[in-house]
C-alpha cells in the first residue's frame, strides 16, 4: 500500500513539474523554432574588393564589425575594420581602390563595451 501511494505522489509531482515547465517557458521544445545565433562573412568577387559580415540570432544589444585582411602587391597583409553595427545589420569595409589589392580573410568581430 505504501509503495502504491509513493508511486502516485511521484507521478503527480512529475505531472505538476511538466505542466509548470510548459507554462513558464522552460520547455526546450518551445524554443526549437528560434533562429540559431550565427555570423556570415563574404567578400566581393571584383575590384574594389569589399568584405562583409552579418550576425543574426544574438540579442539586439550585441554589436559587431567586419575585419578584412587585405594583401597588396608591395608587402605583407594588413587589416581594415568596418563600422560597428547591431545584430542583423551588415558591416562592410573596402580593402583599397586598387584592383591589385585583394582580400585574404574576412571575419566578424564582437565589439566589447
Amino acid at each position: 500500500m505504501a509503495l502504491l501511494a509513493t508511486r502516485r505522489r511521484v507521478a503527480l509531482a512529475t505531472a505538476a513539474l511538466s505542466l509548470a515547465a510548459g507554462v513558464t517557458g522552460a520547455n526546450p521544445a518551445a524554443h526549437a523554432a528560434d533562429a540559431p545565433a550565427r555570423c556570415t562573412t563574404w567578400a566581393s568577387r571584383t575590384a574594389p574588393y569589399y568584405g562583409y559580415a552579418k550576425c543574426t540570432g544574438f540579442p539586439v544589444a550585441r554589436q559587431w564589425r567586419v575585419q578584412v585582411t587585405c594583401q597588396g602587391p608591395s608587402g605583407g597583409p594588413f587589416q581594415r575594420y568596418g563600422p560597428t553595427v547591431r545584430t542583423g545589420i551588415v558591416s562592410r569595409q573596402k580593402c583599397s581602390d586598387s584592383p591589385n589589392v585583394g582580400i585574404t580573410h574576412v571575419r566578424a568581430l564582437p565589439v566589447h563595451w
